[in-house]
């Protein structure tokens, strides 16, 4: 049996899983205009994995995946608690629906070319960052300030929305670049 170097195969692995990364990222945001990168780094970057209305239509199911896992945060909590944090999950309904409405909002804007949608989707789901934001804010807040008055049920569902929602907030971020950016490539909206 021949002798193979299991280590120099995971590095070369792990650093084409990083460009794919970087290079998905960068593409779609345009960040590599903006900084200073090695060429092999932006060969890899310009190697896109799908285009731009495909990653839109991925955007758009992300709006309505987002729009379910709140839903499911919001059903936990009223089973697990249903006398903690009444205005929070009133909400976050609220905020259910309009992500439901800027997802269809986003797929007919794609489909019909419309760069007021685009422009409605971009202003709701920026919107909808912003509240993230805050909400994230508060969970840590109330979770460090409310930590032993509180249930241990309701600790852990303000632990587990906080830390999913602080990593899909990256993720939103970049969605907006996405939209934001086949709406500038299409020139859609513009006079």
């Amino acid at each position: 049996m021949p002798f193979y170097n299991t280590s120099t195969s995971i590095r070369q692995n792990s650093r084409k899983v990083c460009l794919v990364a970087i290079g998905f990222a960068c593409c779609h945001t345009n960040a590599a205009a903006s900084v200073q990168l090695p060429p092999n780094l932006l060969t890899a970057m310009r190697l896109r994995l799908c285009s731009l209305r495909t990653a839109c239509f991925v955007v758009a199911f992300y709006t309505f995946f987002v729009a379910l896992l709140m839903l499911g945060f919001g059903c936990h909590d009223y089973y697990v608690a249903p006398e903690y944090l009444l205005w929070l999950r009133v909400a976050g309904a609220f905020t259910v629906i309009i992500l439901f409405l800027a997802g269809s909002c986003l797929l007919r804007a794609i489909y019909r070319n419309s760069g007021q949608l685009f422009l409605t989707w971009l202003v709701v789901y920026s919107l909808y960052v912003g509240y993230q934001i805050t909400n994230i804010i508060w969970n840590c807040y109330y979770y460090y300030t409310d930590y032993d008055s509180v249930p241990e049920p309701i600790r852990m569902s303000v632990k587990c929305n906080f830390i999913v929602f602080s990593i899909l907030l990256c993720f939103d971020i970049l969605s907006i670049f996405v939209v934001y950016r086949y709406k500038n490539q299409t020139r859609i909206g513009r006079t």
